[in-house]
């Protein structure tokens, strides 16, 4: 195996670590959303129920950025010992720093909304499911509190992972510019019967590092899990780059 090899493989191993420690975060969020959702309806459950969404969305939106920053300044400091970038705390910390800051500017607002427009639409079909049922409001609700328990696990790693990914290949690359690298080389990684075939047809593409890939159909990514994408080329992608 190669030193290539063996360094993509690390730094794939360290990305999911983070995921893991990070999807407690995210789980706390969802944890907090059941346990408001439990308490506001306690004396309501005869007139209807009441979900804070605008709570919710303030939580998670707090919780990716605290996880960003975490992320961000722990990615840059590992890939530039990984791959030998030599660079000092400070420049480190710049790149987190505006790793964090491209972020806030430019997706968290989109990431919060689509994590709490995809939450209201879970627990709006559960309700409604339950309503054709003729369950009462009382069991309908406690239902309610459960589903959004059972959040805290799925749909936590799901956000973790995704988002820890993005990170990872947005700092990927902050970093290596910053440590001067020239050009970056898709490296695919597959997930068994889910790998993409326009993912597969880029493995070893070499490109200047400003430029941006070509993934088909008028679809273009600075990098894997490029925040512009559509969720379908980034949701259970494993691909990275290498710089040189």
């Amino acid at each position: 195996m190669s030193s290539a090899t063996v360094r993509r493989k690390r730094l794939s191993r360290y990305s999911q670590r983070l995921a893991l420690q990070e999807k407690k975060r995210f789980a706390g969020v969802f944890e907090w959303l059941a346990r408001k959702i439990e308490n506001d309806n306690s004396d309501k459950f005869a007139d209807g129920f009441e979900v804070d969404y605008d709570g919710f969305s303030e939580r998670m939106k707090n919780s990716l950025l605290r996880s960003y920053e975490k992320t961000s300044y722990r990615f840059s400091d590992y890939i530039s010992k990984l791959f030998n970038f030599d660079l000092d705390n400070d420049e480190i910390r710049a790149v987190a720093n505006q790793a964090v800051r491209e972020y806030s500017q430019k997706h968290a607002a989109k990431k919060v909304q689509s994590i709490t427009e995809t939450t209201r639409e879970l627990i709006n079909n559960l309700v409604t499911k339950q309503q054709q049922e003729g369950r009462n409001i009382r069991v309908i609700a406690n239902n309610l509190v459960e589903r959004v328990e059972d959040m805290s696990d799925a749909r936590a790693m799901t956000i973790a992972r995704t988002e820890t990914s993005i990170n990872l290949s947005n700092t990927n690359n902050l970093t290596a510019s910053k440590a001067g690298m020239k050009k970056k080389t898709w490296r695919h990684v597959g997930a068994g019967q889910d790998h993409r075939e326009n993912h597969k047809a880029l493995d070893g593409k070499t490109v200047k590092i400003h430029e941006p890939f070509d993934l088909g159909n008028g679809i273009t990514a600075m990098y894997p899990h490029d925040p512009e994408l559509p969720p379908g080329e980034v949701i259970n992608c494993y691909c990275i780059v290498t710089y040189s």
